[in-house]
């Protein structure tokens, strides 16, 4: 089964993917693979927007949403200090017929240079099992990473995108960016799989200055769209940080989501998520235990047979947040996009 779930540069090289197959219906214009992962990534969102960049590796990184440039920026925080800070991810439970069921984070190797810290290797979210190998292509705004390991009997591949259309500034200042993985059974077996998302609540943070303050986390279902609206009860909406965002998937069945994470001591609330997530590929919610910043979730299921190709849904990240704050405008004025 397929389980779709959410806690919702330039280099100059020209290596060619050759162990997966790519969207053939996608542009490539460059592909990169091996030390270059570290630093390639294409920016998602809509034009004027603000926007997140997906690296080389499949991680989520230079988060801009708001009103300045945070490039490297993450939204992590440190839920027990100073343990391992705990950011945004996407992973995958996956379970052959008959065999035990395991967890990967959707991202390639933790870089060497982040391995060393005085409480272990100071990486976002690390201790979680990753993928041995990524690889990269793109043709902006359309960008593919591939996903291999020995030991997962699966092809994985993520297309993110953002809507760009030649001419249309409207339809091309929506500020998404949507992010659809593939899945391939290639064992012998049939396989249950769930696919995991998690996104901080982190309005009120720009990457610069700022905290979370009184932020909110809410399921909500709106036609063929479900997930988890991010929101703050502050009144005061002239603050540039203020808006709300949406961590949103198109899966209509069998969708379990959390709003928050269990309040445990010594980050065992990473450990929760993971005993949580491992047992079934599902989640259970906390509404009345909430962690400082919320970290939101949701869940659904479909089979993937023998050599069959599965796409486990798509997901969105939206955000409505104030425009560009000109010289003279004091207080900023807020636009919605």
């Amino acid at each position: 089964m397929i389980r779709n779930i959410f806690l919702l540069g330039l280099i100059l090289c020209c290596n060619q993917i050759t162990a997966q197959e790519l969207n053939k219906d996608w542009p490539v214009l460059k592909s990169y693979n091996g030390i270059y992962l570290t630093e390639v990534a294409m920016p998602l969102g809509g034009i004027g927007t603000g926007g997140v960049s997906i690296g080389g590796r499949g991680d989520l990184r230079d988060w801009e949403l708001m009103n300045r440039g945070a490039i490297g920026w993450l939204p992590a925080f440190k839920l027990v200090q100073p343990t391992i800070a705990n950011g945004p991810f996407f992973a995958i439970y996956y379970k052959a017929q008959g065999g035990e069921a395991s967890i990967r984070v959707l991202e390639g190797p933790v870089p060497i240079k982040e391995y060393y810290g005085d409480w272990g290797a100071d990486a976002l979210n690390g201790g979680f099992p990753r993928f041995e190998e990524t690889a990269f292509a793109a043709a902006y705004p359309l960008a593919q990473v591939t996903f291999s390991h020995k030991q997962v009997p699966l092809n994985i591949r993520l297309e993110a995108f953002n809507p760009l259309i030649a001419g249309d500034e409207n339809k091309s200042g929506i500020p998404v960016a949507v992010l659809r993985y593939v899945i391939t059974n290639i064992s012998d077996k049939p396989i249950e799989t769930s696919l995991c998302g998690m996104i901080p609540n982190f309005i009120g943070v720009d990457g610069w200055s700022g905290k979370p303050i009184e932020n909110k986390n809410e399921f909500r279902k709106t036609g063929s769209i479900r997930g988890i609206y991010m929101y703050t009860t502050r009144k005061d909406t002239d603050d540039i940080n203020w808006g709300t965002m949406a961590l949103t998937t198109l899966s209509d069945e069998n969708v379990t989501y959390r709003t928050s994470w269990a309040k445990l001591g010594w980050n065992w609330t990473f450990r929760e998520f993971w005993d949580d997530f491992i047992a079934d590929g599902e989640l259970t919610d906390h509404p009345n235990d909430e962690a400082s910043f919320g970290k939101p979730a949701n869940d659904h299921d479909v089979v993937i047979p023998i050599q069959k190709e599965g796409i486990t849904g798509t997901y969105g990240r939206s955000q409505i947040y104030p425009g560009p704050v000109a010289c003279s405008d004091y207080p900023p004025k807020h636009y919605e996009v």
